[in-house]
């Protein structure tokens, strides 16, 4: 809904009330959607002290510390860890979609261009009529540099019922931006 703000209020609430590595997970994401990196990478960290850190928590840290001011060069570390994450997730599931986008990003952001054009070649062959699936792979290819891919996808993402909102606020996209496609994505009907 776009709503940003509110959604802080009451996740910061919550974890006050009851802190959870959930909790602290989904405060760190809103954090780096509205560009509040530093305060993404605390909440994010935190939710990895909270328990056993996963693929989608260790793959969000990445992100927030790749844009943080002066936390890059933390992030490289961090990207392995998910990816070990992931390679195990997959082996346990190989035809987890999500698990594939969201791992070809992480490859792009790591120059690993040929492992992130399998994985995301895989999990949008595995599902694709899935929003979030379509969401990732746009991140992945924008970070491969492809915009006209990455068009693509978040076209079918919209079509598929994304949030646009999510996807105005994305940091991936700035490069995008001057696009007349992309602004026609992201306006609303």
């Amino acid at each position: 809904m776009g709503r940003y703000e509110e959604g802080i209020a009451d996740l910061e609430r919550a974890n006050a009330l009851q802190p959870t590595a959930e909790g602290f997970t989904n405060l760190g994401v809103t954090y780096f959607n509205v560009r509040m990196f530093p305060e993404a990478v605390a909440a994010l960290e935190n939710a990895t002290r909270r328990s056993t850190p996963d693929f989608s928590t260790l793959a969000s840290l990445a992100d927030a510390y790749y844009y943080a001011p002066g936390l890059r060069q933390q992030a490289d570390r961090v990207y392995r860890q998910a990816l070990s994450l992931g390679d195990k997730e997959l082996a346990a599931n190989p035809r987890n979609a999500w698990v594939h986008v969201r791992m070809a990003g992480l490859q792009a952001t790591l120059g690993q261009r040929e492992a992130a054009l399998e994985h995301v070649r895989q999990g949008t062959t595995i599902v694709a009529d899935d929003n979030e699936t379509a969401f990732f792979a746009a991140v992945a290819y924008v970070r491969l540099g492809d915009g006209d891919r990455a068009l693509e996808w978040l076209q079918r993402a919209v079509g598929m019922g994304y949030s646009r909102a999510e996807i105005r606020m994305r940091v991936d996209f700035d490069r995008l931006r001057a696009d007349p496609r992309f602004a026609a994505i992201v306006s609303a009907n």
